[in-house]
């Protein structure tokens, strides 16, 4: 059977290029970085027991997520 819009809707929200998390004040010739990522790096909060946040580390946390049920459930 064909899924659903819900079953086919992404888990970690939209794909592509994240425009909101640019700070367009920038010019990206100055500081390219900065251009593409200012926006974000002023808006997100990184945990206190973490060094850094982001799309590979919320991976990782629901790849241990999944591996501590399956040992539970063992």
């Amino acid at each position: 059977p064909a899924a659903s819009a819900q079953e086919r809707r992404a888990a970690w929200g939209s794909f592509g290029v994240d425009t909101a998390g640019m700070d367009r004040s920038v010019h990206p010739g100055d500081d390219f970085w900065q251009y593409v990522n200012g926006n974000w790096a002023r808006t997100t909060a990184i945990p206190a027991d973490r060094g850094s946040e982001g799309q590979v580390t919320r991976l990782g946390d629901l790849a241990a997520s999944q591996v501590r049920a399956i040992m539970e459930e063992m």
